[in-house]
């Protein structure tokens, strides 16, 4: 029997990225500026993308596109 926590996963999403992403983001500054830039909306959507991966290595990689693209000057879709 599967235990239910009795809250849907959109609820769940947190409007920043955690801790230990978010500075490694920032360590980044053109890619953290642009970042910073970007409407809540498209914030807390790809920080929910990045969080969101059941394996450590997936929410790596997601966060390594992050980064690559947020340092290019352009948003991930």
């Amino acid at each position: 029997v599967e235990n239910k926590s009795g809250i849907y996963a959109y609820e769940q999403r947190s409007e920043n990225l955690p801790e230990p992403d978010a500075s490694l983001l920032r360590k980044n500054t053109a890619a953290w500026k642009f970042f910073q830039a970007q409407p809540p909306s498209y914030r807390k959507t790809i920080g929910w993308w990045v969080t969101s991966a059941k394996q450590a290595e997936t929410r790596r990689r997601r966060l390594e596109k992050l980064i690559a693209a947020s340092a290019a000057g352009r948003r991930l879709r």
